[in-house]
């Protein structure tokens, strides 16, 4: 498949996006990693969902 075939979203695959949410947890996995539950707004609703420091950027606080 092309890696600009566009899905029923309307992205292209490969297409690099963001999202922007707060850490509103941490849990420490049995083998020393930390994961972050992020929140984060998904069509108006409040979602959330783990992600590993490398999985995303930090880009400070929002004051």
């Amino acid at each position: 498949m092309d890696a600009h075939t566009v899905n029923e979203n309307g992205l292209a695959l490969g297409a690099i996006v963001t999202m922007t949410g707060a850490v509103v947890g941490t849990s420490r996995l049995p083998d020393g990693r930390t994961s972050y539950l992020v929140e984060f707004d998904r069509k108006g609703e409040t979602a959330r969902d783990w992600f590993f420091a490398e999985d995303v950027a930090d880009l400070g606080f929002d004051d």
